[in-house]
């Protein structure tokens, strides 16, 4: 028969292994974390980038710090890229979407840091395609036509050429132009026949003062001859 002191420990023996049990079972652990193993090729930004989502099924509702990194081939951590937070993870999941510069079949560490953890690897590595990721528009497209030359402007009006200079009058085969008289030549026959126009009042004036001095002579010497008689 069983004593009641037996039967008192077995009950707290008991009601420690569940409370044991389900601590365990609901504190937060790695295998609440995981992402896609694709990372997808994102431009919503302009840019290229690399998507990758990862979900929080922690059911005690632990808090979470995620980082995002490259994949070392030693395993190490790398530098991080990315950092993210779960503030109120759910049993039915909660998923938020990292954004990472693209890179053709590169890999992605996730690494959690939430209760107990710090720092551990999800064991899924995101991967992108080993393959460009092309924003729209970014490549330039050519023009749909050559644009056609733009047509010469005619001129208003024809320029006229301007007249030409009358040609020399052409001289008869039998014998040579007549030079014709230069001005000098001319002035000089004025001056040999006094065909000029002043050449008369010249010597009008001049014969005036030849009588008029021959009279004053003549004056003179009539006084000097009438003072001599006396």
């Amino acid at each position: 028969m069983i004593s009641q002191r037996g039967l008192l420990a077995a009950a707290v023996t008991g009601a420690g292994a569940a409370l044991l049990l389900g601590g365990t079972a609901f504190a937060c652990n790695i295998g609440d974390f995981s992402a896609d193993a694709v990372a997808r090729c994102d431009t919503s930004t302009g840019t290229a980038k690399a998507a990758i989502t990862i979900t929080d099924k922690d059911a005690s509702g632990t808090p979470a710090t995620l980082t995002v990194g490259p994949h070392l081939a030693s395993g190490l951590p790398g530098q991080v890229l990315e950092t993210i937070h779960f503030d109120h993870p759910t049993a039915a999941g909660v998923s938020q979407t990292v954004l990472v510069d693209w890179k053709p079949g590169a890999q992605w560490d996730v690494r959690v840091t939430a209760g107990r953890m710090s720092g551990q690897r999800i064991s899924t590595l995101p991967t992108s395609a080993d393959a460009a990721c092309t924003v729209a528009g970014s490549a330039s497209t050519p023009s749909s036509a050559p644009s056609a030359p733009a047509p010469a402007s005619p001129s208003a009006k024809p320029t006229a050429p301007a007249p030409s200079a009358p040609a020399a009058t052409a001289t008869p085969s039998g014998g040579a132009a007549a030079p014709a008289p230069s001005s000098s030549a001319a002035a000089g026959k004025l001056a040999t026949t006094g065909g000029g126009s002043s050449s008369g009042v010249i010597a009008g004036f001049a014969g005036a003062l030849i009588a008029l001095g021959a009279g004053a002579l003549l004056l003179v010497r009539r006084r000097r001859a009438v003072s001599a008689r006396f």
